[in-house]
């Protein structure tokens, strides 16, 4: 059994692969993978990260907007309901140029 203090989730880049995206599916498993983390006897906080941003689209299939532009915003919404923060990881690539690099 696991009894973490701190969890850190970073969901989406295999679900924005095209074969994959199902937005209102991407929502709600998101919503009940922190609800489950947030029931654990230890009462962990948690977080989630928005991921890094994608700059070759279609890359093993991933879709860029997808990655880049539609999943920050639902993790927001995913946040909004749930409870944890949201760490946006791209900030950090901004000064690489951003996503559209």
């Amino acid at each position: 059994a696991s009894s973490p203090d701190i969890v850190y989730l970073m969901l989406g880049t295999n679900d924005a692969r095209s074969i994959n995206w199902d937005g209102t599916k991407y929502k709600e498993d998101a919503l009940a993978m922190v609800h489950s983390f947030q029931a654990l006897p230890s009462s962990p906080q948690v977080y989630l990260l928005a991921p890094p941003p994608l700059f070759n689209d279609g890359f093993v299939g991933m879709k860029q907007d997808i990655i880049n532009y539609v999943l920050p915003p639902v993790l927001e919404e995913v946040a909004a309901e749930s409870g944890p923060r949201v760490i946006f990881l791209n900030v950090v690539f901004k000064a690489f140029g951003g996503p559209d690099m």
